[in-house]
Parts: structure tokens; sequence; C-alpha cells
């Protein structure tokens, strides 16, 4: 696992978080730092459009989500903060958790919040 922390908007709110060890989350690694802007998507997560596809080698071929889970939504290129569970779909990658007592936190952000997710 590699810490992570995500801050939102400019700076105030850090979520602290982990990438697993799977081809996908290693690659997102590689692209950090990473700028995104969140947007709400079926009352159940937050995603933001990545700048490149991720490796899904390895990858189950559909997944589930919990609450707290970040995940890679392939097929359209997406990094998934849930903050509710979800059914096994498609397309769904698991590649870390963040922190599950910030979970009313994502799920209060407005559409269009700037997230800054590097390193810790």
């Amino acid at each position: 696992m590699t810490a992570i922390t995500i801050t939102i908007g400019l700076g105030e709110l850090q979520l602290p978080g982990e990438l697993n060890g799977t081809a996908t989350a290693t690659q997102l690694l590689e692209l950090l730092p990473l700028r995104l802007l969140l947007e709400d998507f079926s009352g159940q997560e937050k995603l933001g459009r990545l700048p490149a596809r991720l490796s899904t080698d390895g990858a189950p071929a559909s997944s589930g989500a919990e609450p707290a889970d970040i995940g890679y939504y392939a097929p359209s290129q997406h990094l998934v903060l849930y903050y509710a569970e979800v059914a096994a779909f498609p397309g769904i990658i698991p590649v870390g958790r963040f922190d599950a007592a910030d979970l009313d936190l994502v799920r209060g952000l407005p559409d269009g919040t700037e997230a800054v997710v590097d390193r810790a």
C-alpha cells in the first residue's frame, strides 16, 4: 500500500488514503500529483476524469465498491471516490481506500470541487 493525500479546495481539507499494489494503482501513482474536478454521479460517488488511460492488466472484469473505496472506472477514464455501496459493474477497478471518517465530507462536496491527489 502507498499512502496518499487528497487535498480538497484550496488546501483547507485533506483526506488521507492509500493505494493498493495493482498495476492500475501503480500507473496512477506515476501521474501524481494529479489535479481533478470532482462531480457527483448517481448519489453514490464523486468522480474526476484522468488525463490518461490506466492499465487494466490483472484487473477483474467487474467489481463492486464499498463506502470509502477509491476506484478507477476504465470505460470513461475516471478516478472515483465512493461514498455509498455500489453493486458489481463491468469496468470498476478497485485501487485503494480513503479514511471512512471522511465519508460525509466526500458526500457533501459540490460539483466542480477541485481535488489534488498526491503521495503523502
